[in-house]
């Protein structure tokens, strides 16, 4: 659930960004700055992205965890994705 609960929170300043933050990419816990806001997660989580303007896919993923989630800004849910454990590496949908 506190991953959960990170990834809404990471996507919805994300998404708040809006054309500051147009793009592609990920965030780490090494942290970036989002609409001069400092943001990194949590001690061995990626989080990765695709923006435009207006919509957003976003996954996020713990190394130590066999899970992914990832959403999208027309989602109703948040996906639950199988994933290898030793990895971060997860990929964001495309932003519709």
């Amino acid at each position: 659930m506190k991953k959960l609960i990170v990834l809404i929170a990471s996507i919805t300043f994300v998404f708040a960004a809006g054309t500051a933050f147009a793009g592609a990419g990920s965030i780490t816990d090494a942290g970036t700055q989002i609409g001069g806001a400092d943001f990194a997660c949590s001690t061995k989580v990626t989080l990765t992205y695709n923006t435009t303007a207006t919509s957003y896919g976003a996954a996020t993923k713990h190394e130590s965890g066999n899970k992914g989630y990832t959403t999208t800004s027309v989602a109703t849910g948040i996906d639950e994705e199988d994933s290898a454990v030793g990895t971060v590496s997860i990929t964001a949908p495309a932003a519709p």
